[in-house]
């Protein structure tokens, strides 16, 4: 085991200069089977989009005491309607990372690595940009500043 902790199933050593993009096809393959962690901020936000108290919402959109979001019987997120997010806007920080996974030991040290792909998914992983561009076209880097500050592992993977 490193300082990392266990081995996860992710492919590392991504750096943000790393040439990388993903291009979604919009499948839903990614928003199926997943514990999609969510912070105390990002529960604010997805609360916000639904117009609810953000304690109704952990009620009625969230299980493991708030900390993940519902999914549904069928496995999809209790967000995805007719095909799409409902929330694509107010997404939590590992869907709009996805398939790019993060890791960040005790010191903060952080490393990127990208999931393996469900075998139904139709998006396409090349090298046409870096990380930090795709960090920056799905919205994510602010996310990622802001939970560097807040000791909630929950929206920071």
């Amino acid at each position: 085991m490193s300082d990392f902790g266990p081995a996860a199933p992710l492919v590392f050593g991504l750096e943000l200069s790393s040439p990388f993009s993903f291009k979604c096809q919009a499948c839903g393959a990614c928003c199926h089977n997943k514990a999609i962690a969510v912070g105390p901020h990002e529960v604010e936000r997805l609360a916000a989009n639904r117009g609810l108290p953000a304690g109704e919402f952990r009620r009625l959109f969230t299980e493991e005491d708030g900390a993940t979001l519902l999914n549904r019987p069928d496995g999809s997120c209790v967000f995805l309607t007719e095909g799409r997010c409902a929330v694509h806007p107010d997404r939590p920080l590992v869907c709009r990372m996805f398939p790019i996974g993060l890791l960040r030991n005790d010191r903060g040290s952080e490393r990127y690595g990208v999931m393996p792909l469900h075998p139904d998914c139709l998006g396409i992983v090349d090298g046409e940009a870096t990380v930090e561009r795709y960090f920056e076209e799905q919205g994510a880097v602010a996310l990622l500043v802001s939970c560097r500050r807040v000791p909630d592992r929950g929206a920071c993977g």
